[in-house]
């Protein structure tokens, strides 16, 4: 605007020369206030390329079985900055450059005390980066080193900061991160938490006594001793508050004999019984022979226990199961142990009940003397008490003090219900948000011809059904190749919906023509997010649930779930499209594929093209073209071919020889036409016919849909019998030749 103005003015006042010096001014007035000419564009860039650093002395968490947790950075490269310039414009015009920057960071990240087994999905920011293929969501590589103690150091780091320098990390299990590409996370490293897993559920028991040797304390491990899926002390955790969580939680015992710790859980037998006979004199008052029990007021008691885990089914996010008493009033005492246990819900549930019910019990402290016999009795033992109490109840021994030749014995009770019976109470992990994964999709695709149906049309066309096996993705690109996979173009947006799997069980040869009742095909789906419905018959007989199995397209109009999640699908219609040739030999392991509109891809192709053989790609949005695997199909013209004859029937006599005919049906119409036939779907009305008996056959092309073989025909041919003779009859296409084959044998008569 600026260089027109002036150019004029220019003009006006000192001529030509004047018009040149005053574009000259427009062009450099344009350029600083309306951005017009040469332009350099830079975009966001980062002052300060630091990474979050490590957490000098902070305690090395330990971990038992399975769980999800942080980690500290152990070694970073800090940020690394990548700059980038394209031009656009130019050739005597403005040009616009812009200048684009990408960060990267390589580092490591301590997890825990080693050895573990493994080092499973990764989150960032609460996202799933990397999932159980063990493949990154995005740029760069990972690395895992489980703890061992003769571990090397990582060749990244070596090089970084010298062979022989390098710390090798022995005893921490750990990750290096390579070259993660952190646009995603705003240019930061994010916060990353790991699935770490150390092997078999351990034990509570088993727990304990590695807390107590780290201490350096002997042990001495007795009884029954539940499981869980995870454990760790972690955050600060000092070992004492480890083993205070396996106290509290699972009414671990601990009695000292000599220079040795015995470890033993509620869930021990009881080792004697007594009855009121069996105890000496319990209250120091003298009044003799009572056992002396003190009961703590029940309004005191608590009345609701809530246990806080870690969930593994979701993953291993926080979780709060509650145990009540029956007719709980608002006001009562309330319980919450927020724990360091990993637990399925229904675990977590039974534990708050042990918890609820050894609150309610604890109260009840009994003290009594014992004779000699008590000699056999230790701290930690179970004993049960039959009389002098409401009911049999079981109690801990807490101390015995010897006094002559008896001992004074005092015990706390234990809850009466079993930790079966918890463990049949419902509970539920509920419902939880799972934040959309960034992770690279994993899908599976494959590609097909089908015959000719009424929702897929009659034309040469090749079919792509995507499916999602995990990540989160709805679309992805449909990519061909006709040159061999030299070159691939983009062809289309393509939905990844595809409902697949695979048949549990075979299906028995059927008739085409009838609904099969009795048949019923069992599949398990490909993932758990992909479900079968049931569907009307009407519905059924406008095309719905239409499905590959192997290569026979079937129906089916009842779809159960199983408990074990596949579907038994009952109500079949068998060789639909004229596949009724492949109805034998469907045997376990077929593939199945939903056959639905909008879940398939299609790219169609000309006469011309039949015989090709195309190259596929199915690429989603976080995967390049080249990674992507690669689909080969030839293109054979399928639903141009007709349909095999029915009603194919035959016979003969001396006289007139052989006579045969045939119903012809159309693959361009299925339905039942009051008055009118089915339309042709062909250029005109041909058939093959041919005759065969051993080595020696006949072959005679007809245009309508029968054909007499005279007695004198068939005896030049194949002459006298007595033979039998093979009948075969196709309908010619002017585009692909000849179609599917309707068969008989006749017998010949000497």
């Amino acid at each position: 605007m600026a260089t027109l103005v002036l150019s004029a003015v220019g003009t006006a006042i000192a001529g030509p020369f004047g018009g040149m010096l005053g574009a000259i001014a427009g062009r450099t007035l344009d350029s600083q206030v309306f951005g017009i000419g040469n332009r350099r564009v830079e975009g966001p860039r980062r002052d300060d390329l630091t990474v979050q650093s490590a957490a000098f002395g902070r305690p090395i968490p330990l971990v038992y079985g399975a769980g999800r947790y942080a980690g500290n950075v152990l070694w970073s490269t800090g940020l690394v900055e990548k700059r980038e310039e394209e031009s656009q414009g130019g050739k005597g015009g403005p040009s616009v450059t812009n200048v684009t920057y990408s960060y990267s960071a390589s580092f490591a990240v301590g997890l825990c005390a080693g050895p573990i087994s493994s080092i499973g999905r990764i989150w960032s920011d609460g996202k799933l980066i990397r999932d159980v293929s063990g493949d990154l969501a995005v740029g760069g590589s990972v690395r895992q080193y489980l703890g061992d103690e003769d571990q090397l150091p990582d060749t990244l780091i070596e090089g970084a900061l010298g062979v022989g320098t390098a710390p090798a990390f022995r005893g921490i299990a750990y990750c290096v991160f390579e070259s993660l590409e952190l646009a995603e996370f705003g240019n930061r490293i994010p916060n990353l938490t790991f699935e770490i897993n150390t092997g078999a559920a351990p034990e509570i028991i088993e727990i304990a006594a590695d807390l107590l040797a780290r201490a350096g304390v002997k042990t001495q491990g007795e009884g029954a001793s539940q499981s869980v899926s995870g454990f760790s002390v972690s955050g600060g955790q000092s070992l004492r508050d480890g083993l205070n969580d396996l106290l509290e939680v699972f009414q671990l015992s601990m009695t000292t004999q000599a220079d040795t710790v015995r470890l033993s859980t509620g869930a021990d037998q009881p080792v004697a019984a007594f009855s009121v006979d069996d105890l000496g004199i319990a209250d120091p008052s003298g009044d003799g022979g009572q056992l002396m029990v003190d009961f703590d007021h029940a309004a005191d008691l608590p009345s609701e226990v809530g246990l806080g885990y870690s969930d593994p089914a979701n993953d291993y996010q926080a979780g709060l199961q509650r145990a009540q008493t029956a007719g709980l009033a608002p006001g009562v005492s309330r319980v919450r142990v927020n724990s360091s246990f990993v637990l399925p819900a229904v675990q977590a549930r039974a534990l708050a009940g042990q918890m609820l019910s050894r609150a309610r019990q604890h109260s009840a402290a009994v003290q009594f003397r014992i004779g000699m016999p008590g000699a056999l009795l230790e701290p930690g033992d179970v004993v049960s008490m039959s009389e002098g109490l409401p009911k049999p109840t079981l109690f801990q021994i807490d101390q015995i003090v010897e006094e002559g030749f008896t001992r004074s014995v005092t015990a706390t009770s234990l809850p009466l219900i079993s930790a079966a019976a918890l463990s049949e109470m419902p509970a539920s992990s509920g419902a939880v948000f799972y934040p959309q994964s960034s992770g690279k999709p994993a899908i599976d695709f494959d590609v097909f011809e089908l015959p000719a149906t009424r929702q897929f049309g009659d034309e040469p066309k090749l079919f792509a059904s995507v499916a999602r096996l995990g990540g989160q993705v709805r679309s992805a690109g449909l990519y061909v190749s006709d040159d061999g996979g030299l070159d691939y173009r983009l062809v289309s947006s393509v939905p990844v919906s595809g409902i697949r799997g695979a048949c549990v069980n075979g299906l028995e040869d059927r008739n085409p023509a009838l609904v099969d009742r009795a048949g019923v095909l069992e599949v398990a789906l490909a993932h758990a997010d992909m479900a079968l419905a049931s569907r009307p018959w009407l519905a059924i007989l406008n095309g719905a649930n239409l499905a590959m199995v192997g290569p026979e397209l079937i129906q089916f109009e009842t779809a159960t779930l199983t408990e074990s999640g596949t579907y038994q699908l009952s109500g079949l219609l068998r060789g639909r499209g004229g596949t009724e040739m492949s109805l034998m030999g469907q045997t376990p392991g077929q593939r199945f594929i939903l056959l639905q509109s909008g879940d398939l891809a299609s790219r169609s192709f000309g006469v011309g093209d039949i015989g090709s053989n195309i190259d596929f790609k199915i690429v989603p949005p976080s995967q390049n073209l080249a990674q992507a695997p690669a689909r080969n199909a030839a293109l054979t013209g399928r639903a141009l071919l007709p349909l095999s004859p029915v009603h194919l029937s035959a016979r003969y006599t001396a006289a007139a020889g052989v006579s045969a005919a045939w119903v012809r049906r159309s693959r361009s119409g299925y339905a039942w036409l009051d008055g009118a036939d089915a339309p042709l779907g062909e250029a005109s009305e041909a058939y093959r016919i041919t005759y065969t008996s051993g080595a020696l056959s006949l072959v005679r092309d007809v245009s309508q849909t029968s054909d007499q073989l005279d007695s004198a025909g068939l005896a030049s041919a194949f002459g006298s019998g007595p033979y039998d003779l093979n009948i075969s009859v196709v309908q010619l296409s002017d585009t692909v030749g000849a179609g599917r084959a309707a068969v008989l044998t006749l017998s010949i008569p000497a």
